[in-house]
């Protein structure tokens, strides 16, 4: 009876013969776990990541993530965040006992967890999102003034002799404020882009975000809004390619003074299973 309707997991058609599900860009053996062939987005738009696995479903992770057209883009929040890190740490000369690894551990888990925990992911502000019907210069503004004001508190935790329980979280706010400045090159789009369309070209930065784009709007999975099913940046002719790169450029950018400001009040902290 079951085999009667061919639409089967994640409501996709499914070969008999084969066992495959078609997602539109690529098959999936389900059995496997499994893409039989590579990711089209990571041969082009991510062709220097490191120890990425362009067969994998959803990063292994299926229960947290979902991948719908199989162009899996969620790993890009933590290969972007790594790169930044490493060419942050790797010039702020020695940091011991601190371990670069661990504390990129926290800083990319607490951003990937802004895609997934509550309330960070339904919060469209920091995802360069805006309500359906919400106007475009409000939705921007609020982006702005959450930024700032991410950094502010991060500042604020670090301030006098602060405690393990300050340190910790103060990386988890660099986590998430690096997946909203990631973001804005993410969802920016065109004022006149056609829906679901290409956005348009990335101008501006998080910092100062340019008028002549918008955040995409963004209904819930019910209502996707000119966001659409896939990122709007993959929409673009490159598949986002500009924007990866300029998004870990401006990340790279920000990280140093503020892993400096972490190092001067909490490398006391470091050492043994810390953080």
């Amino acid at each position: 009876m079951a085999k009667s309707n061919p639409f089967r997991f994640s409501t996709k058609y499914q070969d008999d013969e084969t066992g495959l599900l078609y997602f539109g860009y690529r098959y999936y053996n389900a059995s496997m776990g499994r893409w039989p062939s590579r990711d089209p987005i990571g041969e082009i738009q991510r062709p220097k990541a490191r120890a990425e696995n362009v067969y994998s479903f959803c990063g292994n992770d299926g229960v947290d993530y979902w991948d719908y057209l199989g162009l899996w883009l969620g790993s890009d929040h933590r290969s972007l965040t790594s790169k930044s890190f490493s060419s942050a740490w790797n010039g702020l000369g020695d940091a011991s006992p601190c371990s670069g690894k661990k504390l990129l551990s926290v800083i990319s888990d607490a951003n990937v967890a802004t895609d997934t925990k509550q309330p960070y992911a339904s919060d469209l502000k920091q995802h360069y999102n805006r309500g359906i019907a919400e106007f475009s210069d409000v939705a921007r503004d609020a982006y702005v003034s959450h930024v700032q004001s991410v950094v502010v508190e991060y500042s604020k935790l670090l301030e006098g002799k602060p405690d393990r329980g300050k340190c910790l979280e103060a990386l988890q706010k660099l986590g998430r404020v690096s997946h909203s400045w990631q973001d804005y090159y993410a969802h920016a789009i065109g004022l006149n882009s056609p829906y679901w369309g290409d956005p348009g070209p990335i101008d501006g930065n998080p910092d100062s975000p340019s008028a002549n784009l918008k955040p995409a709007s963004w209904g819930g999975y019910n209502n996707w809004g000119e966001h659409g099913p896939s990122e709007p940046a993959s929409r673009e002719a490159d598949m986002g390619l500009n924007r990866y790169v300029k998004a870990e450029s401006f990340v790279t950018g920000k990280y140093p003074k503020m892993l400096q400001a972490w190092l001067a009040k909490c490398r006391c902290h470091c050492g043994g299973d810390w953080p």
